[in-house]
C-alpha cells in the first residue's frame, strides 16, 4: 500500500510542476462556465420579458440548473483527467522509466492502480469543486439578479454530480489507464479514450433529457461504472509485464 501511495505522490508531483497544466485546465474551466452561464443567463432573460412570474421562472430553470451539474461535473472531471492522463503513463513511457518501476515490489497491478489514481484523485476533486463553486457563481451572476432567487440542484442530480460521475470516472480512467500501458500507439489510446467518453457522455445526455430530476439517473451512472469496471476486469487479463515492456520500446 505504501508503494501505491509513493507511486501516486511522485505522479501528482510531476503533474503539479508543470505551468502548461494550469493554463490548460483554466482556460477549459473559462469556457466551460461561460458557455452555460449563457445558455442559463439567455433562458433566464426569456422568461422575465415573457412576463413570466419570478417562481414559475424558478421552476422552469430547475431542469437546466440539473442538468449543468450533472454534465458539468462529467465534462470537468473527465477533461481534467485526459490531460493529467498523459503525465501518468505517456511521460513514463517517454523517459523509459517503466521498466525499472516494474522491478519494485510494487508489481504491474500496484503501478496500474497508483497511475490511475494519481489520475482521478484531482480530476474528481476538481470537478466536483468547480462545479458547485461554478453553480453558485451562476446563481449569483445570473439567476439571483434577474430572478431574486437562488437555484440549487435537486437530490438525484446532485447525488450523480457528486458521487455518480467520480465513480463512473475511476473505472473508465482505471481502463484508459490500462489501455496506455499495454499499447505502444498513443493515438490508439486517444481513439480508445474518446470512444469511451462519447459513449457515456451520450448515454448521460440522454438520461437527463428524459428526467433530470429522477433518481434513475443515478442508477444509470452506476450501471456504467459496473460495465466499465467488467471491461477493466477483462483488460487485466492482458496485463503482462512482458506487454508493458514492449510498449515502452514502441
Amino acid at each position: 500500500m505504501s508503494s501505491i501511495k509513493a507511486i501516486v505522490k511522485k505522479d501528482l508531483k510531476d503533474t503539479l510542476r508543470s505551468r502548461a497544466v494550469y493554463l490548460s485546465l483554466g482556460t477549459a474551466v473559462v469556457l466551460l462556465l461561460v458557455i452555460w452561464s449563457g445558455d442559463l443567463r439567455d433562458m433566464a432573460e426569456g422568461l422575465v420579458e415573457k412576463g413570466v412570474p419570478s417562481s414559475q421562472a424558478a421552476a422552469a430553470l430547475k431542469p437546466m440548473i440539473n442538468s449543468i451539474a450533472v454534465m458539468l461535473s462529467f465534462a470537468l472531471t473527465i477533461f481534467f483527467g485526459m490531460y493529467i492522463n498523459g503525465y501518468a503513463v505517456v511521460m513514463e513511457k517517454m523517459k523509459r522509466s517503466l521498466e525499472s518501476l516494474l522491478c519494485t515490489p510494487v508489481g504491474l497491478r500496484g503501478i496500474w492502480l497508483g497511475k490511475t489514481l494519481a489520475v482521478f484523485v484531482p480530476s474528481a476533486a476538481l470537478g466536483v469543486a468547480i462545479t458547485f463553486l461554478g453553480l453558485f457563481g451562476m446563481n449569483a451572476a445570473v439567476i439571483e439578479p434577474k430572478l431574486g432567487a437562488f437555484i440549487m440542484p435537486d437530490g438525484a442530480p446532485l447525488v450523480a454530480a457528486l458521487v455518480g460521475v467520480p465513480a463512473v470516472a475511476f473505472p473508465l480512467m482505471l481502463l484508459v489507464t490500462g489501455v496506455q500501458l499495454i499499447l505502444s500507439n498513443i493515438r490508439w489510446v486517444n481513439i480508445v479514450f474518446l470512444a469511451l467518453i462519447f459513449t457515456v457522455g451520450f448515454g448521460l445526455s440522454q438520461s437527463l433529457k428524459l428526467n433530470s430530476g429522477s433518481w434513475g439517473l443515478v442508477g444509470v451512472l452506476f450501471g456504467i461504472a459496473a460495465l466499465l469496471a467488467l471491461l477493466s476486469a477483462f483488460l487485466a487479463r492482458f496485463l503482462t509485464p512482458e506487454r508493458v515492456v514492449l510498449s515502452s520500446k514502441g
